[in-house]
């Protein structure tokens, strides 16, 4: 024993303070025992911290560091040195003794991950904070969110809010009256093993390779480890050849799958740990939406699930859900190209996301966060996947297109739309071999994205009758203007979804107008030839008050999305698009405007709009103010110019009456 003794030092905490400064590198991870998934952990370690206090001494194992510079650097007990800190904070301040007796020590405490985490710890150990009194209502937490030296920007960092909720488990513990001097006083119940790697015949370097990335374990290969653990004693892979079991694949066959998707760091390593954690995190999170009972029951839980997949735990997989993850595994693996390859274009309209060069299945693993539409559009994929070898590429085409379709036009901020959009598309996939047979003639239970849903089932009811128009239905989804949503188009030659009598060629005229005079997207000229139809009223779609004149304000349509919008049922201005565009059936918009003949009523200024093409663009962001008694409009220079004179002198020089 006399030669381990020499290489291993027993210190307490306090003891290890007075020794060295001790700054937690920036390798380490955040610090996750306050963490909500990590309860059961706190709430033993606390529980065997008490008892050591009370009589029953514990011995907290090795700790290892390296010593440079006068710091000690754990690599090893991080967590435990942690939450030993928070307990002698709160001890200090229990026993009411004075900030300068314990700050010179404490503060040799801090964190190097982020400097949120060090100004926190710093904070903490030189402020006086009242920890008497406490209750589930007047949380301890709460009370140091309430001083003035908190830093709101706090508690976005993992770190300071796992400290924050560790403080109240600890304060929420009966703790002896003399806590204090048990901790930092004589021969103290709670002691560790110190191992500096110099002594121990270690450099940090090799400690660093032997595990990865100087961290005792990675989420990933914690994760690993239990879920392996899990699936052995659990017995769900009974009958699988040892090569094909999971301990072995998910080290050969799966890991190749993902070194493919990681691209090479400037150090040149692969984050592939990350990546196939967050795949994993991904499926448990479809499997958690497709079975469970209850969307409500399952909010929090994804999303603290998708913002944290470090979180994850073992426990959460059944028997179903781990199979899933297998098999979408297995998938991969077995055609690594196919997810890769399938093109973005096929899943979402240019407008609906911003360019990208990776797949949806990279993007959503090199991603933290929610992305439930990207989440959506990766388990689609996955699906067809599955059903590939059963499919033709004709019916894998229409049913990647109706998914586009249904998501694009969906709302999925929240993780109730997730749990709902899965299941509408594994209603979806039950007709993946004829979809549009399928939504002719089946009703839908899943009510996301209803509204497009709904269209998708009238779409589908006209290709049924009329399977030759499949091309003439498609142009139109494809186009820039309708992005997939075209009841519009549908509406302007029969606004009745139930009419089996559907005249295609005045569709044709009309998905023509769309593309030549829409396919660009809003225009001068479109502003202009839009003033022909009917009252010329359609800006009224939006109004305001512009404060430099005292008079309304309105748009004549900002952009693309804007100009989209009319198409809605529920915009005023949709009736007036509609004849705008049946007008414009073999015609142009320049025509309509040299054919302009304005009736008798119509002001001046609406004329000259129409008839003078540099005017409408001295409304330089495309509002105007309207004083419509004077029969007057001032083309406003910008959004919310201010009210000076530079200003004022533009409105009367470019006045329109």
């Amino acid at each position: 024993m006399s030669a381990p003794t020499s290489r291993c030092e027993q210190l307490s905490f306090w003891e290890l303070l007075n020794r060295h400064a001790v700054q937690v590198p920036v390798i380490q991870r955040d610090y996750a025992q306050g963490r909500e998934s990590k309860r059961k952990v706190i709430g033993e370690f606390l529980d065997a911290l008490k008892s050591a206090v009370t009589g029953d001494p514990v011995d907290l194992d090795f700790i290892f560091g390296e010593v440079k510079g006068g710091l000690f650097r754990p690599l090893d007990g991080q967590q435990r040195l942690t939450t030993l800190f928070l307990l002698h904070w709160f001890a200090a301040r229990a026993a009411r003794l004075p900030v300068d007796s314990y700050a010179p020590i404490l503060g040799r405490f801090s964190y190097d991950t982020r400097i949120s985490s060090r100004d926190f710890c710093q904070k903490l150990v030189g402020e006086t904070v009242s920890v008497e009194g406490v209750t589930a209502q007047d949380a301890l937490s709460q009370r140091i969110r309430d001083y003035q030296w908190f830093v709101g920007a706090w508690e976005f960092d993992p770190t300071v809010a796992g400290m924050l909720a560790v403080l109240d488990k600890i304060s929420a513990l009966q703790w002896p009256d003399d806590l204090w001097k048990r901790l930092a006083l004589g021969n103290a119940p709670i002691r560790f093993l110190l191992v500096e790697l110099e002594k121990f015949g270690l450099s940090d370097d090799l400690y660093i390779k032997m595990n990865a990335r100087g961290k005792p374990l990675s989420a990933f290969e914690s994760f690993k480890a239990l879920l392996g653990k899990r699936v052995v004693d659990e017995g769900w892979e009974h009958d699988l050849d040892t090569e094909a079991q999971f301990a072995i694949r998910v080290d050969t066959r799966w890991t190749d799958f993902f070194w493919r998707l990681c691209p090479s760091e400037k150090s040149g390593l692969k984050r592939i740990d990350e990546a196939f954690l967050s795949f994993i995190t991904h499926s448990l999170a479809c499997s958690i939406a497709r079975y469970t009972s209850t969307a409500e029951k399952v909010a929090d839980e994804l999303l603290n699930l998708l913002n944290d997949p470090g979180a994850m735990e073992p426990e959460y997989f059944e028997e179903s859900y781990y199979r899933q993850l297998r098999n979408c595994l297995e998938l991969l693996s077995d055609k690594p190209g196919a997810m890769l390859d399938e093109a973005r274009l096929h899943w979402e309209f240019p407008d609906s996301s911003p360019p990208s060069h990776k797949s949806i299945l990279e993007e959503v693993i090199q991603t933290r966060g929610p992305q439930y539409k990207r989440r959506l559009i990766l388990y689609a994929q996955l699906r067809l996947l599955e059903t590939a070898a059963s499919i033709s590429l004709k019916d894998m085409a229409d049913w990647r297109r109706v998914v586009r379709n249904v998501i694009a036009h969906s709302v999925a901020e929240h993780p109730e739309n997730f749990v709902a959009g899965i299941r509408l598309i594994d209603e979806l996939a039950e007709g993946a071999n004829s979809i549009y047979q399928f939504l002719a003639t089946k009703n839908i239970r899943s009510g996301f994205a209803g509204r497009q849903v709904e269209e998708e089932q009238r779409k589908a009811r006209l290709l049924v009758q009329n399977p030759g128009q499949k091309t003439l239905l498609h142009r139109l989804e494809d186009t820039h203007f309708l992005l997939g949503r075209i009841s519009f188009a549908l509406d302007c030659v029969n606004d009745d979804p139930s009419s089996k009598n559907f005249d295609f060629a005045l569709l044709e005229d009309v998905a023509s107008v769309i593309e030549r005079e829409f396919g660009k997207g809003i225009t001068p000229e479109i502003r202009r030839a839009f003033f022909t139809i009917g009252d010329g009223n359609y800006f009224r779609y939006w109004n305001s008050w512009f404060y430099t004149k005292n008079l309304p304000k309105y748009r004549l349509i900002c952009d693309d999305r804007e100009f989209r919008a009319f198409t809605e049922p529920d915009c005023s201005s949709r009736a007036a698009l509609k004849a705008f565009v049946l007008r414009l059936i073999g015609k142009t918009c320049a025509q309509l405007i040299a054919e302009y003949e304005p009736a008798p009523d119509t002001p001046n200024w609406r004329v000259r709009l129409v008839r003078e093409s540099n005017l409408i663009e001295c409304a330089t962001d495309h509002y105007i103010a309207l004083d419509e008694p004077a029969g007057v409009v001032y083309p406003i220079p910008g959004i919310r110019p201010r009210d000076n004179l530079a200003t004022r002198i533009y409105l009367e020089a470019n006045k329109i009456q």
